[in-house]
């Protein structure tokens, strides 16, 4: 009979608090996949920036790590989730709206002609520099080129909202009341996003959970 080693109770409580594991946690800041956030990040920051119209983009080109290229690249998604899940979708959605948020995504979006067609003008892929960089780091390089002939480019390394980028409060905030208003109304959410931000000055954990209750006039 195999001799068993007796398990390290002390392991249970090595190193707890120092630090937390929790504070390296990340919030998404977009509601795709991940593969697309930093992406969608460098086609923002230029279209807001240099008050792009997708009219006038000739084409973008976005260098990446090789799982992006192999794995999230379909041209042709026909459900919201295959949206989600399309780079190549999400940067076309960032280069017309400027934004990628959840009320981005609904089936009139999926096979809106503007987006389509942007799409057919991207390329994206994946090269054994930014490669090398993966897991460790998430990048992608943006070269936007303009029908006119300008030429844009700007990287990202860390999705937003990730330990090493993380949102703001303002965003954090943003955020919660984009997803909150899919079941509340915008008041009864910033009433609870109020709640929580004065959390340690509530009474009972009731003056919370009680604004949790969906109206009965909201049910299907």
């Amino acid at each position: 009979m195999r001799h068993q080693e007796k398990p390290k109770l002390e392991k249970i409580t090595e190193n707890l608090g120092h630090p937390f594991e929790i504070i390296f946690n990340g919030i998404k800041g977009f509601p795709s996949i991940l593969a697309s956030h930093t992406s969608i990040q460098a086609v923002t920051v230029i279209v807001r920036k240099e008050k792009l119209s997708a009219d006038l983009i000739k084409e973008i080109s976005v260098k990446t790590y090789n799982l992006v290229e192999s794995s999230f690249c379909n041209y042709n998604p026909q459900t919201l989730l295959a949206a989600r899940l399309s780079v190549p979708f999400c940067i076309a959605l960032a280069a017309v709206d400027g934004e990628v948020t959840l009320q981005s995504f609904n089936e009139k979006r999926v096979f809106d002609p503007k987006i389509r067609d942007l799409m057919k003008k991207i390329s994206v892929k994946g090269t054994p520099e930014l490669n090398s960089l993966y897991p460790e780091k998430f990048p992608a390089e943006v070269e936007i080129i303009t029908k006119d002939g300008k030429k844009f480019c700007g990287g990202e390394y860390y999705p937003r909202g990730s330990y090493y980028n993380p949102l703001t409060q303002e965003e954090i905030e943003s955020k919660f009341i984009s997803l909150a208003t899919v079941t509340f109304s915008e008041k009864q959410a910033l009433k609870i996003m109020e709640t929580i931000n004065n959390f340690e000055e509530i009474k009972t954990i009731s003056e919370l959970t009680n604004l949790l209750v969906v109206p009965r006039d909201t049910v299907s």
